[in-house]
């Protein structure tokens, strides 16, 4: 299907049936062994249905869930779906204000997570037992003991049912505009907000970047991003599974060597990633340029791809990296330059809008169209805007010529030929004696000089003579006075930042984001203002 229209009045469930049989090559699997052909992924969706419908109350409509990137992941949202839920997907990265804010927020009393998951990320310093010690926890791994010889056979056999008989028997009819999932802002600038995005909006979203995708049957995709963001869950988990493209999956994307492997093993030719995992793997002397041979799609999202990375992943793996655009208010793609397709790519942009998305520059203040090249907000219509934040439906909108549009916050625009290039947040711009300034660019100016090799963070503090003053953290050794002297011939030199301040690391979201409030604080406290 090419048409929003076409799709867009179905729910994830109907979509799943639909097309669970139809490629004969379909394949799920992850790092711990575990493969599974389409047959035994229907098998695994109505064991766990009715494992989880004896588990929790009919009543219950929103349902937490804590788990890895991974085939029971994977299983878990669509059992769920299936059962009329709407899913809360937990950043467990979060701190605990954070954490225990969208627990509250989104009005859950039941959590699906796995035991062995939940000990992994409190030996990685995640310690969660506090936020969800008051929540009715159902472990996946209790699964194992409900799901009898004669349970599985009995679905084994309920398998060779035309997918319109086991929709009609094992899913709940959604409606399309029914909240499928509440995911969580990233939290970099602020308190995460609780971000409502239905069947449709995921539905639309799957299809409008499958066309820009353009998968084949023989795909398999590289699953590494978490569930709980909104690329890796659209993308990478339901994705997959509705339009019948193999995934192998692993809940680490910081272990380029393990990933690496699983490419190689399975030859994996789809890969998408953030930007600053892409610089891991770029920089990981373990990991052969050969490692990546059998990918011939990489897609960066979430974050700007600076073009030091894009150079440096090419120069190392002999592989194009395709930047693409979105945000968890739009489930989340907007945008993308086409991989494999010189007509539909162009360095330096986001490319062009998804089939069924309109994209509009407006100034800030009076949301008056701007022309092309003119940079101002970037604002977004289509099927795959969200339904709205918990608490708050209309805040984030505005009707524009009579098409309600999702402010997105950033700065971009969009040239003759319709390729969209991001500038920066509104957000990490800071004001400097009156002149405005792109934290973004600073870094990149910076980063010209000092190699890929040391990661910078650039932020900005009240200065009571210039208003904002600039501080970048730095995570090796540079030499600063030669550095400023440098930066004078590239930019105004009131943009030379004031201090630099060697961090261990630039603190990241489990996104891969950067963490800009965190920075600030470092920076504040390092400087004690």
């Amino acid at each position: 299907m090419k048409r929003t229209d076409d799709y867009s009045k179905y729910d994830i469930s109907h979509c799943w049936f639909s097309g669970i049989k139809k490629n004969k090559k379909f394949f799920l699997a992850d790092s711990t062994g575990v493969k599974i052909e389409a047959r035994k992924i229907l098998v695994g969706v109505l064991l766990m249905q009715d494992f989880l419908k004896a588990k929790m109350s009919y009543e219950e409509k929103n349902i937490a869930m804590i788990m890895p990137a991974s085939v029971a992941g994977s299983l878990a949202n669509i059992a769920l779906l299936n059962l009329g839920k709407t899913i809360c997907h937990l950043n467990y990265t979060s701190d605990a204000k954070s954490l225990n804010n969208s627990i509250e927020i989104s009005n859950v009393n039941t959590l699906l997570t796995s035991k062995k998951f939940i000990n992994k990320l409190k030996d990685k310093g995640f310690d969660i037992s506090s936020s969800i010690g008051k929540l009715n926890i159902i472990y996946l791994e209790d699964l194992k003991s409900y799901a009898t010889a004669v349970k599985k056979i009995k679905y084994y056999l309920l398998t060779f049912l035309q997918s319109s008989i086991l929709r009609w028997l094992f899913a709940q009819k959604n409606q399309p505009d029914k909240t499928a999932f509440v995911l969580f802002s990233s939290g970099s600038e602020s308190m995460p907000k609780g971000i409502r995005l239905s069947h449709r909006n995921i539905v639309g979203n799957v299809m409008q970047s499958n066309d820009r995708l353009n998968a084949k049957e023989d795909d398999v995709l590289i699953g590494i991003l978490p569930i709980f963001h909104s690329f890796g869950l659209t993308v990478c988990t339901i994705l997959p599974q509705l339009i019948g493209l193999s995934a192998v999956y692993h809940p680490d994307p910081t272990d380029g060597i393990t990933i690496a492997e699983l490419t190689s093993n399975y030859r994996g030719t789809i890969l998408f990633a953030t930007p600053t995992f892409l610089r891991l793997y770029t920089t990981n002397k373990k990991i052969h340029s050969h490692s990546f041979q059998t990918l011939n799609k990489v897609i960066a999202g979430a974050e700007k791809l600076p073009e030091n990375i894009r150079a440096e992943f090419q120069k190392k793996f002999g592989l194009e990296v395709y930047e693409g655009y979105g945000a968890t208010e739009t489930s989340p793609v907007i945008s993308c330059n086409a991989p494999n397709d010189k007509q539909q790519n162009k360095i330096g942009t986001v490319g062009k809008p998804l089939i069924g998305t309109q994209v509009l520059i407006v100034d800030p203040e009076t949301y008056n169209k701007l022309d092309v090249n003119e940079e101002g907000l970037i604002m977004v219509a289509g099927v795959q805007v969200m339904q709205g934040y918990l608490g708050d439906k209309e805040s984030a909108f505005k009707v524009i010529e009579g098409t309600k549009f999702y402010s997105t916050g950033d700065r971009g625009k969009i040239d003759q030929d319709g390729y969209i290039t991001i500038i920066d947040r509104y957000s990490r711009f800071a004001k400097i004696a009156g002149e405005m300034i792109s934290l973004s660019k600073l870094e990149s100016e910076i980063y010209k000089h000092i190699g890929e090799s040391i990661e910078i963070c650039a932020t900005y503090l009240e200065d009571n003579k210039k208003g904002e003053q600039l501080v970048v953290l730095h995570t090796e050794e540079i030499d600063i006075d030669g550095l400023k002297h440098k930066l004078i011939n590239d930019i105004n030199p009131l943009f030379i930042p004031k201090k630099f301040l060697q961090v261990d690391q630039i603190p990241k979201l489990g996104s891969g984001k950067v963490g800009f409030s965190e920075v600030r604080e470092i920076a504040k406290l390092r400087l004690s203002i």
